[in-house]
């Protein structure tokens, strides 16, 4: 389960944060049928300032939640702007998905924060 941080703003551990489940896509009743324990990819957790905006989307899917969200101004956490991101179904809750690219790796292998000489 990702930990209650609000979407929107990315408070964390309000105490009226809640979770909201969004209807699910096809890829998100799939999900559901493998039986996979952690944070389900049709909820998001708000804070108690914003819950309420978000149930009044419930009805959509998250994507077009989060696309709704972004049009209303409410700009959608430490990503801001960043509707790429969201449109790609990415969050900052799953860093294996980043959209950045990786960091050039040095002669072992590993992460080079220096040029390599050739």
């Amino acid at each position: 389960m990702k930990p209650p941080i609000c979407l929107i703003c990315q408070r964390a551990f309000d105490p009226a944060v809640e979770l909201v489940t969004f209807r699910r896509t096809a890829e998100d009743v799939e999900w559901d049928a493998q039986r996979i324990t952690g944070h389900p990819p049709y909820a998001e957790w708000f804070c108690g300032k914003h819950v309420a905006q978000a149930k009044k989307l419930s009805h959509l899917t998250l994507a077009e939640a989060r696309e709704r969200l972004v049009a209303l101004g409410l700009g959608l956490g430490a990503w801001g702007s960043g509707l790429d991101v969201w449109r790609l179904n990415l969050t900052p809750h799953a860093p294996s998905l980043t959209p950045f690219p990786s960091p050039p790796l040095g002669p072992r292998g590993n992460p080079s924060t220096r040029p390599t000489e050739n």
